[in-house]
């Protein structure tokens, strides 16, 4: 998988265009108005690093596609090879009320029929579906994980739920494969806080040094936007 757009934000920085969003518009106009899908995409996105950031500490970037599937990229410094990255795609789905209502089948039902096919694989091994689930709707975990194994899917699913607001936001992150269901809490918080422990970049881009898999990254000139107005 290659990415041809040099502009990469870290979750802080993802997270916190959301937060200004959200304060100039509301979050439910966020999560019912089409015209921010993409900010809620954002924003599911940069969960999902500080995620894979508690997991490893290791920092995760993320950009968005003009053109999906998938409808972004997360990317880290590979760990096991200096000078490689490690790119993941991520395709984002949710499973909540809005403007429609709430949906009308069972989350399993939704995802046979727009994501998870028995007859072939829409995702690689390189992919991730990451469903966004809301507030208080409780899937069958195991089912998911049984189906999977089942049709044999290459690919993760990566079910995102926020379980507390204040005083710290708190996220059940449910990893689901043709292994098993694992879940982990976030504190978005603590995380963000760890980051900047780091010194993470809030953005960076990316640049050739070679073979298409080898690149480097440097913070450079300032990187204007939002993900959502910067894609590729």
């Amino acid at each position: 998988m290659i990415s041809n757009d040099p502009i990469w934000f870290s979750p802080i920085r993802a997270y916190s265009e959301y937060l200004k969003l959200a304060e100039t518009v509301g979050v439910e106009a966020i999560e019912t108005d089409a015209q921010y899908k993409r900010v809620l995409e954002t924003k599911a996105l940069a969960i999902l690093c500080f995620a894979m950031f508690v997991a490893n500490k290791t920092p995760w970037f993320l950009q968005l596609h003009r053109h999906d599937p998938p409808d972004g990229l997360i990317m880290r410094a590979s760990p096991d090879k200096p000078g490689d990255h490690d790119l993941l795609g991520v395709e984002v789905t949710s499973y909540f009320r809005n403007k429609t209502g709430t949906p009308k089948e069972p989350l399993l039902d939704q995802l046979k029929k727009t994501k998870m096919f028995k007859e072939y694989h829409k995702y690689s091994d390189h992919d991730v579906v990451l469903v966004d689930l809301g507030w208080g709707y409780k899937p069958d975990f195991n089912a998911i994980h049984e189906y999977m194994a089942e049709i044999g899917a290459p690919y993760e699913l990566w079910f995102l739920q926020e379980i507390q607001s204040m005083p710290d936001t708190i996220a059940e992150m449910t990893l689901c494969n043709t292994k098993g269901a694992y879940q982990r809490k976030v504190n978005i918080g603590k995380a963000w806080h760890d980051m900047k422990e780091q010194n993470v970049f809030d953005a960076i881009r990316t640049k050739r040094v070679g073979s298409i898999d080898k690149v480097g990254s440097k913070e450079g000139e300032p990187i204007v936007g939002a993900p959502w107005e910067l894609m590729a």
